[in-house]
């Protein structure tokens, strides 16, 4: 993306993150128009003869005001973004949906008779609720679920149940954290679930802080830090910093509802407690079309129309892809981030015939990127995209799953690349020249016995904070 030469002066776009800003002079009033225009961002990328390649963003400038930070809200975590007028469903009707609901699992619910049992079952429960739209029936879906991850001291499973429960129907979070924390025991968990547990706890944290709420702050940090102790190289990071957020907690804690003025004591220690928090919030990742690139590769018999941008389809956080089998294949690109530390999280649906992960892409046409292979094909192959050259080969075979989704993790940290699958490694290789890069996704279009298909559940992307010195 470029800013066109009769743009207002001082207009940037920053090419590392793709970020546009403006610092706005002090005699400029009125409406002013920013004209940007856009090249191709990856060689054998051509541009739909019926796509926009410029587009005008007109700003009204009627000065500014520094808000305060009091009003400041979490727009970095999910919930705060997704504010919604739901209301629970009427109580009688979930009674009644959640009687229904009992006859339908009388069985699996009695054969559930171990904690690992009734947490395979709760985890099952959730993902069939998190297919389906608001009811009372997924209402009492929900409570079932979290019943019975309560009686498993699925910790992971109970903290997901309660955000969709907030999203999809208002209900808070925040309620009642600290007998919930209580109940929490790290011997229930294993290292996939304690992550999720550890994801979920510093996002409350932040929700929480917003609210005041610093002694439910002070009993969920508690349990993170034991989940992390012992901990090294970026967890023990993340351990460090919530050891300050403990500290700030507790001080405000003692200290009442403090005083609002921004320069007191309490409100910089208030300040200083969300800066540490928000440093480890996740952020939602291939979330608007509008903001992503679409690329395909020319050696396909049958173009897909605008790079194939029309098979993309995004749904409450759910991301698919769909086309008919052909030659070469077609992919997306972030263009908003240029990163080299990083942890992406999301569910992949088992349902997906083809997923390459593409990081470390250049900006310039002599594409440098590589791919990690997500699918069944070669889950955690590692290779180049110029010349297909093998880095790193699958290391073992990840079990099936009982679920319809499975949990993908991917972290760089500068040359090092880590990929779990529902808690199993399945490639933890060095990369010598990784440079930082932007990331996307990639479908092989021909499929042998399938259509190449594509679904992926809540990506969110966690840029990491630089290492202490």
């Amino acid at each position: 993306m470029k800013t066109d030469p009769d743009s207002p002066p001082g207009v940037v776009i920053d090419p590392g993150t793709g970020v546009l800003s403006w610092d706005v002079p002090k005699d400029v009033s009125g409406k002013q128009v920013i004209r940007v225009s856009a090249e191709p961002l990856l060689p054998d990328v051509e541009f739909a003869t019926d796509a926009r390649t410029e587009t005008s963003i007109v700003v009204d400038v009627q000065g500014s005001s520094t808000p305060d930070a009091t009003q400041m809200t979490d727009a970095r975590t999910p919930d705060a973004t997704q504010m919604t007028d739901a209301r629970p469903p009427d109580p009688d009707e979930v009674a009644a949906a959640a009687k229904e609901l009992e006859e339908v699992y009388k069985r699996e619910v009695s054969q559930a008779r171990t904690p690992a049992a009734r947490s395979e079952l709760a985890r099952t429960l959730f993902l069939v609720s998190a297919d389906k739209p608001a009811s009372a029936t997924d209402y009492a879906l929900l409570n079932l679920a979290e019943e019975l991850a309560s009686r498993a001291k699925a910790a992971d499973i109970i903290l997901d149940v309660r955000q969709l429960r907030h999203r999809r129907y208002g209900v808070s979070e925040l309620e009642e954290l600290e007998p919930l924390f209580r109940t929490f025991s790290k011997s229930a968990l294993n290292q996939l679930q304690q992550d999720v547990v550890v994801e979920h706890t510093v996002r409350l944290c932040r929700n929480a802080a917003t609210a005041g709420d610093w002694a439910s702050i002070d009993h969920m940090v508690s349990f993170a830090k034991s989940l992390l102790k012992n901990a090294d190289g970026v967890a023990e990071q993340l351990n460090d910093d919530l050891n300050t957020v403990a500290d700030l907690a507790s001080q405000l804690k003692s200290a009442g509802t403090g005083s609002l003025d921004p320069a007191s004591p309490d409100a910089l220690r208030r300040d200083a407690l969300i800066q540490k928090l928000d440093r480890w919030q996740f952020e939602r990742l291939f979330s608007d079309l509008e903001k992503l690139s679409f690329f395909q590769a020319r050696n396909t018999a049958n173009p897909l129309p605008q790079n194939g941008k029309p098979q993309w389809k995004l749904q409450d956080g759910r991301l698919t892809f769909d086309a008919s089998s052909q030659d070469g294949a077609a992919g997306l690109i972030d263009v908003q981030r240029e990163v080299d530390r990083y942890v992406v999280r999301f569910e992949m649906s088992v349902e997906t015939t083809s997923l390459q992960f593409i990081f470390g892409a250049s900006r310039d046409q002599n594409l440098s990127a590589f791919t990690l292979i997500l699918d069944a094909t070669a889950p955690g192959q590692v290779q180049r995209v110029s010349g297909g050259t093998v880095i790193a080969r699958p290391g073992v075979s990840v079990p099936a799953s009982g679920f319809t989704r499975r949990r993908v993790e991917i972290m760089v940290d500068k040359s090092s690349v880590l990929a779990r699958m529902d808690g199993v490694v399945i490639t933890n290789t060095q990369i010598a020249d990784l440079n930082a890069g932007r990331i996307g996704l990639l479908v092989a279009l021909q499929q042998q016995s399938s259509l190449p298909r594509l679904q992926i559940h809540d990506a969110r992307i966690l840029v990491l904070p630089a290492p202490a010195n």
